[in-house]
């Protein structure tokens, strides 16, 4: 996930694009040096997809499992009555013993 403050111009997706095309990337690595745009760092391929790619809409599938990026996962409804938010999970990963991430509860917190 890439943050920036701004959507980004024509010249600096030319210029993340090229970056990551001509890196090798490790992860969690910085993805791009710029004072412009934003990568989280010391994410690991073991970290869930961060809540923040599901929510956008222009890149954002609700269909794609938290822990491995499969497609065909899904949230759990009964969990969205009690949660604000659930991350959705594909079936493999379910068989695997992996619960869907929540938070958030709805009603009064202490």
């Amino acid at each position: 996930m890439i943050y920036c403050k701004n959507k980004l111009s024509a010249r600096q997706k030319l210029s993340l694009t090229l970056a990551i095309s001509n890196d090798d990337y490790t992860c969690g690595a910085q993805l791009h040096d710029s004072e412009s745009i934003q990568t989280r760092v010391a994410l690991t391929c073991a970290d869930l997809i961060e809540v923040a790619y599901y929510s956008n809409k222009d890149l954002g599938r609700k269909d794609v499992c938290s822990y491995c990026a499969a497609t065909g996962a899904y949230e759990d409804e009964s969990l969205k009555e009690r949660y604000r938010t659930v991350m959705p999970v594909c079936e493999a990963c379910i068989q695997l013993g992996r619960k869907p991430y929540v938070a958030r509860p709805y009603g009064k917190t202490k």
